[in-house]
């Protein structure tokens, strides 16, 4: 899960490759020696031919705001090994080839550094308790994020910054389909709910507040998603290196009811905007 107060300033906004938003990472990994290479297309692409996206005839540039990556100097502050390979941003010609195959143009990196400055053993157990089986991961992350979206609308945290903007991984985990439920307990037990949000809670999902990614899987999963939440709060994701799936992209452009503005701007016009990347 991303959040930002006002568009991230990035260090680079290039026409093409990967952008870090907001990593204070970037600078110690300078002084060390640590070569992240981040610039647009100062890097040399697969042989592999590069797809690009076209929306009614029109070039389009892409944005995957849910793709994961890791410093190698951070991984040794907490010891744990490396779940893929293509974490590790030491070397950036793998990340690259997949995104040319994909056709994703920009990847919006965010490094929260906070986890690699705490204790070491806080950092590692964070992590064991994450993997100790698949359905943690399966059933887990949603219901984490369905979790956390809810305790940011109920506990008044998005009525008090109306600048925050928070864009939720697993398509907003499940509270997008079952969102009316949070709205009928205030009408039910408004009294056992505390103090009540100013909106309905559905509306926050609506209102520009909540982004949301694409990783539902199937076109009527995400056609779904969007009828509760309106297109302009979605995003792509890849949750790259993870190989839940490759086919962003395509998932756009095979979902029913969307209009080319519309596609062009959940594959990347919104994510740009919302994070200051240039056109």
């Amino acid at each position: 899960m991303s959040m930002s107060g006002q568009p991230a300033t990035s260090t680079a906004a290039p026409a093409g490759g990967i952008v870090f938003t907001g990593c204070a990472l970037m600078g110690a990994a300078s002084a060390s020696g640590t070569s992240l290479q981040t610039q647009g297309h100062g890097h040399a692409h697969a042989q592999t031919r590069r797809r690009e996206v076209v929306v009614n005839g029109k070039r389009i540039k892409t944005v995957d705001v849910h793709a994961h990556c890791c410093v190698p100097a951070a991984m040794a502050v907490i010891d744990h090994p490396l779940e893929a390979p293509g974490l590790l941003m030491a070397d950036t010609s793998v990340r690259i080839a997949a995104m040319d195959s994909q056709g994703i143009d920009v990847e919006a990196l965010s490094i929260n550094p906070f986890w690699y400055g705490a204790r070491r053993d806080a950092a590692a157990e964070l992590i064991r308790i994450q993997n100790e089986t698949l359905l943690t991961n399966t059933i887990g992350n949603p219901l984490e994020t369905t979790i956390a979206l809810s305790h940011l609308i109920f506990e008044g945290t998005l009525d008090r910054f109306p600048g925050l903007k928070i864009c939720a991984a697993h398509g907003g985990g499940f509270l997008p389909s079952y969102a009316n439920r949070s709205d009928a307990v205030i009408r039910t037990f408004p009294n056992r709910v505390g103090p009540l949000p100013k909106k309905p809670p559905t509306a926050y999902l609506r209102d520009g507040q909540l982004f949301f990614d694409t990783i539902v899987f199937t076109p009527e999963a995400l056609r779904h998603l969007i009828a509760e939440t309106g297109p302009g709060q979605i995003m792509i994701g890849t949750d790259y290196p993870f190989p839940w799936t490759s086919t962003e992209v395509d998932l756009v452009l095979k979902t029913p009811g969307l209009s080319d503005d519309e596609r062009v701007a959940i594959l990347g016009g919104t994510a740009a905007r919302l994070l200051g990347i240039r056109p």
